[in-house]
């Protein structure tokens, strides 16, 4: 369920930017569309800034680097959608994982076979 979850979130951002930029070049309005396509996208970013200014509130003393590095959580709030589907789809294809060096096969829910490595 939550790999066909975020494969309908996947084809309904790239549906949304195909239709608000068909809108756009035909000359129609297209910023009820873009609204509706980047708003989630939005959300995720600000969800991604809320979490940055907490985690600097909780450790004052690591706030410097903290900021540093604050730009990857404002874009990796966006992509994680696009990971997971990724990731569904790979663990569709295959019955096999490497994981810490070791290559597993899923035989089923309650049986792993290792391979090697």
């Amino acid at each position: 369920m939550a790999g066909a979850m975020h494969l309908l979130f996947c084809v309904t951002i790239a549906l949304g930017i195909l239709l608000t930029l068909g809108d756009f070049f035909a000359g129609r309005p297209a910023m009820q569309l873009a609204a509706l396509t980047f708003l989630p996208l939005l959300l995720a970013s600000i969800r991604g800034a809320f979490r940055v200014t907490a985690a600097q509130e909780i450790l004052p003393a690591l706030k410097d680097q903290i900021q540093q590095q604050a730009w990857i959580h404002l874009l990796l709030g966006v992509w994680i959608p696009y990971l997971y589907s990724v990731n569904f789809l790979a663990s569709v294809m295959t019955r096999k994982i490497r994981w810490r060096g070791i290559r597993y096969e899923l035989i089923s829910a309650q049986q792993t076979n290792v391979i090697g490595r």
